[in-house]
């Protein structure tokens, strides 16, 4: 079995995990209940960034001699995704203004490129948000954000991308630089109020 090391102390290893599934099955148990998790892990000094994908799971352990783990509080976690999720919500909200002016230019097919990677920011960011709400334990639907809910303000954004497509489809790009700057922009800044409302929740 190799060593284990958690957040610098040596840690016995349960002879009955032979996988590294197993082994991250057990740290998940033990860190859960001191309301901590998983966040860095080395195989011999050798990150592993990918360690909680699911083809690293079967894994023999036996290959390994240590495993380094690192761990933190899960609020410390959440409340440094949340800041994350707004950094990238400051980037999206200047590049959707951006993307608009390109529309408004000569080069059609540069914009729908620069499109195509906007579109992809935003629907990472969705997957970030949803996962800050999922591990603090949050309804997004009925989560409060000013006079409305969370799962509004992000539907209006995926009503709005809605829009966007179809006037893309359309080839109007007038109309996709209006959405981008007048309809996605501020649906946009109305995420901000999620990600507020996310951070006062679970994060304090």
């Amino acid at each position: 079995m190799p060593e284990c090391v958690l957040d610098g102390v040596p840690t016995p290893v349960d002879s009955a995990c032979k996988s590294w599934g197993e082994l991250l099955g057990a740290l998940d148990r033990r860190l859960t209940a001191e309301g901590r998790a998983v966040t860095v892990v080395r195989f011999e000094g050798v990150d592993q960034p990918s360690f909680r994908e699911a083809h690293r799971a079967g894994q023999d352990l036996t290959a390994v001699s240590r495993i380094d783990v690192e761990s933190l509080d899960v609020r410390s976690l959440l409340r440094e995704t949340v800041r994350v999720a707004e950094e990238g919500l400051t980037v999206l909200a200047g590049g959707s203004r951006r993307v608009a002016e390109a529309f408004r230019g000569t080069n059609v097919e540069d914009a729908n490129r620069q499109l195509i990677g906007f579109l992809g920011a935003v629907g990472h960011l969705t997957t970030l948000t949803g996962a800050i709400g999922q591990a603090g334990g949050i309804d997004l639907s009925t989560l409060t954000c000013g006079s409305s809910t969370a799962a509004k303000a992000i539907d209006r954004v995926a009503s709005t991308l809605g829009a966007l497509a179809s006037c893309q489809q359309a080839q109007n790009w007038p109309a996709v630089a209006d959405g981008l700057e007048h309809d996605l922009a501020p649906a946009l800044a109305g995420w901000r109020d999620v990600l507020d409302a996310i951070d006062s929740s679970c994060c304090a």
